[in-house]
């Protein structure tokens, strides 16, 4: 069973009050005890503030798939007459969003809000689900003066008791709510269940320390021993009552006690108490208002106040009592509707309505310490009856029970429905319109039938004879006529004119062909690629462009997605067209298939012409034993491969053994090279190719046929209608396990491997040519199995249902939805908020799941530094690597802060043109990934809250981390950056987690956090990976400068040490550059080459390399140049110096490594984790220190003793995609 739960309760304006709580806790303890049951929470996104806290709170216990948040344009409180259509539309929306989810009982866990508040609850009268609802209480209902005192409210709250007249049970929180349920609102007692409540853990018996306590009184002024009160403060709490009561109290009492009233209480309700603590004559600081408390000083009240009062004059259950008693307080309370039950002690009542009921109850407490023990000993026991899980079993049950009389059924309507059937019919050379002509001989059984065609005639009698044609021009025109549309698609050109109608007219959908890749290509070859990158994404533009083959994406994507998402259910012929949607486009791709409906087939009557005469009239002798195989003589039929093993059979001695090629000949090169076979083999006699044949030569040819032999390669989805038409005539057939052929039975058909050897099929052929006994069984098998799965009428009773049930599902439903809100109506300012909240309220399904990945700083400048190498590497590389089920879409930021997809990068940077100059924005889902991979330390808040939307809809937000060094060596970096990089940590930690580029750097952030953060550790997730470090995989950048020559020249000179990276001051370039200076003056002849662009806080520097008198000899700056450049300087270089002060990761390292360069780094524990024991370290900030190292690396270079970098693990571009992929939980292709 299926249940949703409407979790508003835990969002609204009670969501940190006692209906927040209850919600929460209950629902928490529905899941853990829902053993078979699948628990489903709902929440609105118009209170967005709580959605993330749900999550984290659900997210040990339940999927987060199975967390939904449905949107609406607000405000829609009923208080203002100026909301009451958004507040319909919002009603509408939710209802149908629940109904989407296929409940089985809908749970509303708080149904009397929204008059003051963005609250939406109501029964879904249209719904086939039970409806069951939590009853706190009825107090509006029992008390109107003091509540519905406003005709707006009066009127707000009756229309809700009769809407909760609709629900199926109430689930009350107490035997006393329950029956104000059955006798003010007349319920029939068994559609009203007490399932009572609990406590939330948290509240206990704890032991505070003296100094604790002490601190905790004197927070809230508190002196004394002190009675406690906390909860609401209107009139039913009886405030004034109770400080009435305690105003009743002896001097001794009064002098020694205070009253504490725990409550968040705004200006006026404080101005009331304080009013009424006067006019009671009290001493200020007698009656205590506490403001707000925090859970644990609220915890911790509990623990050390004196006794608990709960003076209400109606409560639909008491929580802070039980709370209290739980806490181990002595609890006195009103002898009123729910508190007896909760108390469970008589001689611990008092009359509410009676002060000196309140205050003699209130003495006794006070001056009996025994008594107090008493209380506070039972209270502990009592509480100890009370359990959440007992009140989640009970209403489990109760729902269970109501879930089993599921199925208000839906109105039979007594007229048939009209059906438009759109399809290519006879005579067009289509399989598909010989099929149709056969299916609706059956199909009319089940409905009125129109066939709509784009086609100049039909040639088939009985459709014209029987049904009325109509053309594709003037259904566009007529489509509402129609209840019921059926477009059946296939791989071809016929059925080009059905895209643009299904666009228009959703209807269910027939793919005999799961690939539509063909005919997209051929008839739209100028959109074409638009429409495998919609379906498929980059990813696959990406590899066919990088294939050799013209044809290879057409080959290998089905291209099919927007007909998926256009129809309201999909109809195929085998499980292998469902398992390709799955592998295509995900597990959820599954739920838009309606059915596997077998290809029909019409039985054949036994020819009455004996079969040596049927062989005689197709030209072969009477007593030959003939081989065929049927259809377009194609490499994907593999007819070379039958034809080969025919060849290579003992079956080409036996001159009675013929082989017939029934089917189009394409006169192409490889039907050419089969034609060339056949006659060098000299058996031109026995082996024949017909070329196209008409239906009724097709059917000759079965009928003279012994043996089938129909295979395939690369199956896309189509289902052999030869294999069934020889089936159907009781021939046995031979295939090989491709694709659907896979599923047939293994006694019927003949079955070799799919990736065969020639002798599996010599094999077969020739065990069938020598044995007609067993010829006979398998045709029999056939025959049998042709007549219970793909006769036509079972098959159009199978077309029946699919139809009628897709018509009940939730794309149906939304169309609904849209009408509905054109009832309601809108005006032009609607019309945006209203198209959002239904985007994100019903994502377009199915759809591979997206891995957004930022890219903002590189889509707007490429400032070619190191991060810019990794963006681009790795960007490329994901592309490669992804898993056909995810969709890898490049993003960037917009000024207004909507993120886009992004085309132009696209086009420019990776040559993959799908749409440049197109600002595409996003489509997010729950279950999608946004990785920020670019570094955006400024980006801006539209953004940031555009991102933490996507995180309220379920998408995972994940931030790539290169370093902390802004913060760890801020004197390094310019003035304000630490403060820029603090609030871009802060958004870090609002997401998911953060994968760093190297082990150290997620130490460094694993150890900020728990200083920073420590709550957060639990739930956000560090992890690290590894960058690559082939910078022709990086979309490399290409030339070289004007000087390249004399660069070669100086560099071929004397050895080169070389600095690769960014000049900033913490690169080490001028303790580097001061130590060159020493060798130099030693008379040591060496190299220094500096390659990177000019950072900050480096003018000085800058000012140095122009001015010195080695540049252009030994000293060479590079100031920015190509990859393809640095890629020369790395091979011919003699060994890279990195002298940095702090790197996340070093990338030249593994850049150097590739080139088996050798390296001198300074000792640092990143470059530890990376270049291991493969490189020289050194240590100090000195010159010396660092031109000591460099002496004693050249004398060992000189000797062969150098450590060389070759140990180093240098991985690839795409091996660090896989890592990135593994830190998402996406499993690689």
């Amino acid at each position: 069973m299926r249940i949703v739960i409407d979790l508003q309760g835990a969002q609204g304006p009670n969501r940190n009050r006692g209906i927040g709580r209850y919600s929460l806790d209950l629902t928490s303890a529905i899941i853990r005890n829902r053993g078979e049951h699948d628990i489903h929470i709902v929440l609105s996104d118009l209170f967005p503030d709580a959605i993330m806290d749900l999550r984290a709170a659900f997210a040990p216990v339940l999927p987060s798939s199975n967390i939904h948040v449905w949107s609406a344009p607000g405000p829609t409180m009923s208080l203002d007459p100026g909301n009451k259509r958004r507040a319909r539309h919002a009603s509408a929306i939710r209802n149908t969003f629940i109904d989407s989810l296929e409940p089985d009982v809908v749970l509303i866990s708080s149904f009397f809000d929204g008059f003051g508040d963005n609250s939406v609850a109501g029964i879904n009268p249209n719904s086939k689900a039970r409806t069951a609802v939590i009853l706190y209480d009825l107090i509006p209902h029992i008390m109107p003066d003091l509540y519905l005192s406003q005709a707006d409210q009066a009127s707000w709250y009756s229309a809700k008791i009769d809407d909760l007249d609709q629900a199926d049970l109430l689930l009350s929180i107490s035997a006393s709510a329950g029956r104000d349920a059955v006798e003010r609102l007349e319920r029939a007692p068994d559609t009203v269940v007490n399932i009572m409540g609990d406590a939330n853990a948290m509240f206990r018996v704890v032991d505070l320390s003296a100094e604790e306590a002490g601190a905790l009184r004197a927070r809230f002024g508190i002196e004394d021993r002190f009675l406690m009160y906390t909860g609401g403060i209107d009139f039913r709490k009886n405030i004034d009552g109770l400080i009435g009561a305690f105003a009743q109290l002896n001097d001794i009492h009064l002098d020694s006690v205070q009253l504490v009233i725990v409550c968040h209480a705004n200006e006026a309700a404080k101005d009331a108490i304080t009013r009424t603590v006067r006019e009671c004559e009290l001493a200020r600081d007698r009656v205590i208002v506490t403001g707000y408390v925090t859970d644990d000083e609220l915890l911790h009240l509990y623990n050390i106040c004196t006794a608990f009062v709960m003076p209400s004059l109606y409560e639909g259950f008491g929580l802070p009592a039980l709370e209290a008693m739980r806490c181990g307080a002595p609890v006195i309370a009103s002898n009123t509707s729910s508190l007896p039950e909760v108390l469970g002690r008589e001689d611990a009542l008092f009359d509410p309505a009676d002060p000196a009921s309140i205050a003699g109850k209130i003495d006794q407490v006070l001056s009996d310490a025994q008594f107090r023990q008493s209380l506070a000993e039972h209270g502990l026991a009592q509480s100890r009856t009370f359990s959440w899980d007992t009140s989640a079993q009970v209403a489990m049950s109760a729902m269970e029970a109501l879930g089993a009389r599921r199925g208000k059924a839906p109105a039979v309507s007594e007229r048939r429905m009209s059906l438009a059937y759109v399809s290519p019919l006879p005579p067009q050379r289509s399989g598909i319109s010989d099929y149709s002509a056969e299916i609706l001989r059956s199909l009319v059984a089940h409905y009125d039938i129109d066939v709509v065609v784009d086609q100049p005639d039909v040639s088939d009698g009985w459709i014209t004879s029987n049904l009325t044609v109509r053309s594709a021009d003037w259904f566009k025109d007529n489509h509402t006529r129609y209840d019921r549309i059926l477009y059946h698609f296939g791989n071809s050109h016929f059925h080009q004119h059905m895209f643009d109608l299904l666009r228009q007219t959703s209807g269910v959908i027939v793919l005999h062909d799961f690939f539509l890749s063909n005919v997209r290509a051929f008839c739209w070859p100028d959109t074409w690629p638009y429409a495998a990158w919609y379906s498929h994404g980059y990813s696959a533009i990406s590899l066919a462009a990088a294939s050799e083959a013209p044809d290879q994406l057409i080959q290998t994507v089905p291209a099919n997605l927007d007909i998926l998402q256009s129809a309201c259910g999909t109809i195929v012929h085998s499980e292998f067209s469902k398992r390709l949607a799955i592998e295509h486009f995900g597990a959820d791709a599954e739920a838009a298939i309606a059915a596997v409906v077998p290809l029909a087939r019409t039985l054949n009557n036994v020819p009455s012409t004996p079969v040596s005469s049927l062989k005689e009239a197709i030209g072969v002798p009477p007593d030959a034993i003939l081989l065929a195989s049927f259809g377009m003589m194609t490499p994907l039929k593999l007819s070379d491969r039958i034809l080969e093993a025919f060849l290579a059979s003992e079956l080409v001695k036996n001159p009675k053994v013929f082989l017939l090629f029934v089917g189009e000949d394409p006169k192409n090169d490889f039907s050419s090279g089969i034609r060339k076979m056949i006659q060098s083999s000299g058996l031109s006699d026995r082996i024949r190719i017909t070329g196209w044949v008409g239906a009724e030569d097709y059917a000759a040819h079965l009928d003279a046929t012994d043996i089938a032999i129909q295979l395939r390669t690369q199956s896309r989805g189509e289902t052999s209608a030869a294999v069934l038409d020889g089936m159907v005539r009781g021939i046995p057939v031979v295939v090989n396990a491709n694709g659907s052929m896979a599923e047939l039975d293994p006694e019927a058909a003949t079955i070799i491997p799919d990736n065969f050897d020639t002798d599996d099929l010599v094999t077969v052929i020739e065990n069938l040519v020598a044995n007609p006994g067993l010829r006979t069984s398998k045709g029999a098998r056939s025959l049998d199995i042709a007549r219970r799965l793909h006769d036509p009428d079972r098959c159009a009773a199978l077309y029946h249902d699919a139809i009628e049930t897709s018509y009940m599902g939730a794309k149906v439903q939304i169309a609904d939805l849209l009408d509905t809100l054109d009832e309601i109506g809108y005006d032009k300012g609607d019309i945006v908020p209203l198209a959002k909240s239904l985007g994100a309220t019903f994502p377009i399904q199915p759809r591979c799941k997206c891995l957004f990945v930022d890219v903002s700083t590189l889509a707007e400048f490429d400032a070619k530094t190191g991060i810019q190498r990794v963006v681009r590497g790795i960007f490329n590389a994901l592309l490669s690597v992804s898993p056909p089920v995810w969709n890898i879409l490049p993003v960037h930021r917009r000024k207004d802060g909507r993120y886009v997809i992004a085309h132009t990068l696209m086009a420019d940077r990776f040559g993959l043109d799908i749409g440049a100059g197109l600002e595409q924005p996003i489509d997010i889902q729950k279950g999608d990934i946004f990785l920020r991979l670019d570094l955006d330390p400024e980006c801006p808040m539209p953004a940031l809250t555009e991102i933490q939307r996507m995180r309220r809809h379920g998408v995972k937000v994940f931030n790539v981390i290169y370093d902390l060094l802004p913060l760890t060596l801020s004197e390094y970096f310019p003035k304000g950056a630490r403060k820029i990089f603090e609030n871009w940590f802060e958004t870090v930690q609002s997401g998911d987690g953060a994968i760093c580029i190297s082990r150290t750097v997620a130490e460094d952030v694993r150890r900020l956090i728990d200083r920073q953060n420590p709550d957060l550790s639990d739930h956000f997730q560090i992890s690290h990976f590894r960058l690559g470090s082939d910078i022709e995989r990086s979309q490399p950048t290409k030339g070289t400068p004007e000087n390249v020559n004399r660069i070669r020249q100086i560099m071929a000179s004397a050895p080169t040490f070389l600095i690769v990276g960014t000049l900033e001051p913490r690169k080490g370039v001028k303790q580097t550059l001061d130590a060159f200076e020493i060798l130099w003056d030693q008379g040591v002849d060496l190299n220094l080459l500096i390659v990177g662009k000019q950072g900050w806080q480096t003018e000085d520097l800058i000012e140095r390399l122009d001015k010195h008198v080695e540049k252009g000899n030994r000293l060479v700056w590079l100031n920015g140049i190509s990859d393809e450049f640095l890629e020369e300087i790395y091979a011919e270089s003699t060994c890279l110096v990195m002298a940095s002060e702090g790197e996340g990761f070093g990338l030249p390292l593994i850049e150097a490594a590739r080139h088996k360069l050798p390296i001198i780094a300074r000792d640092l524990p990143v470059f530890r984790e990376v270049a291991t024991d493969y490189a020289t370290y050194f240590e100090g900030s000195e010159p010396k220190h660092l031109s000591d190292a460099i002496e004693r690396w050249i004398a060992a270079w000189k000797m062969g003793a150098h450590i060389g970098s070759d140990g180093i693990v240098a991985v690839d571009w795409e091996t660090s995609a896989r890592d990135l992929l593994q830190s998402l939980d996406i499993r690689c292709a």
